[in-house]
């Protein structure tokens, strides 16, 4: 009789905390998930083709070639988050790892292009996606503090929905 009830206290309280940090849009919110996760995939394309046509035809340099090699990933990353979004339209619990890799991938872009030092009119179109992506991390209540640089380990970058 103790052992069940311990039993079903631990499974309580293991279910609670899971609960608490549910983290994914509803299914009624997909739609907005799906409509940001294609600008983020498209714009995505767009500024690595643009940084791709500024470091060749420029003086590129190291910097540059890593942000295109980050850019790459970032727009592959994108695409597929895309393509979950929308296969999974009706489950977005299946979306959340996908999102985190995509989070992972942004992050880690976002500081490549810090250092690379393209035009203006790349980085108008990556603040569409950083835009966008915020949207994202707003709707799956995403808290990134694993760039101190940004922050400085002061709280999560995006608001949070709680």
């Amino acid at each position: 009789m103790k052992a069940k009830l311990f039993l079903s206290s631990v499974l309580s309280i293991l279910f609670l905390s899971s609960a608490s940090f549910a983290s994914h849009p509803t299914v009624e919110e997909m739609a907005e998930v799906m409509r940001l996760a294609h600008r983020v995939a498209t714009v995505t394309e767009q500024v690595h083709k643009q940084a791709e046509n500024e470091a060749y035809n420029g003086h590129g340099g190291n910097y540059q070639e890593r942000a295109l090699v980050a850019l790459h990933r970032l727009s592959e990353s994108a695409e597929h988050f895309h393509h979950q979004a929308e296969e999974y339209y009706q489950n977005p619990q299946h979306t959340e790892r996908d999102f985190e890799n995509l989070m992972h991938t942004f992050s880690n872009t976002r500081q490549e292009l810090y250092y690379a030092h393209f035009s203006s009119y790349v980085m108008r179109n990556w603040y569409r996606v950083e835009r966008s992506v915020a949207r994202l991390a707003y709707m799956y209540d995403y808290d990134d503090r694993s760039n101190d640089d940004d922050d400085h380990g002061r709280g999560p970058r995006y608001p949070r929905r709680r």
